[in-house]
């Protein structure tokens, strides 16, 4: 009787310590990117598909702690590369400085690697004018990066 309770406490303990060793994975959210070279953290970042238009449109926000955005919509959910321009793209990449000053992504894309009711993965890049002021040179968005949970 011992030696089997001994067992049985053997097993338990093993699994316990197997359970210890192996935590499931969480995949953590994620979006940033680069802004003329600067590092863009986002201090909360969104995703939403609006499946009111036709086709559905995904939309993308984000919000660093110096209250810069980047917001991303693309009109259609298959995966892979979608083009940024000021018209005639399949996207519409924004920068919005703190200051209130709105940045049209001309080029660029956004490549969608994982769209599903539970996570939106991908990366992006573009290239982005201030239309009111067009003899500035454009923003550039770079190594644009995104893996973000659905909302709790």
């Amino acid at each position: 009787m011992k030696r089997l309770l001994r067992f049985f406490i053997g097993v338990v303990m093993l699994g316990l310590t197997q359970q210890c060793d192996n935590p499931p994975t969480v995949e953590l959210n994620v979006f940033d990117a680069k802004v003329n070279g600067a590092d863009f953290r986002a201090a909360s970042a969104g995703w939403s598909v609006d499946s009111t238009r036709t086709p559905a449109r995904f939309i993308l926000s984000s919000l660093d702690s110096l209250g810069n955005e980047i917001l991303i919509k693309v009109d259609d959910l298959s995966l892979g590369a979608h083009t940024f321009q000021l018209t005639g793209g399949t996207a519409e990449a924004t920068y919005i400085s703190r200051q209130g000053v709105f940045f049209f992504g001309e080029s660029g894309a956004i490549d969608i690697q994982e769209l599903t009711s539970e996570r939106a993965k991908g990366v992006f890049f573009f290239d982005a004018i201030d239309i009111n002021n067009s003899d500035d040179p454009p923003l550039v968005i770079s190594q644009g990066g995104f893996s973000l949970g659905v909302a709790e």
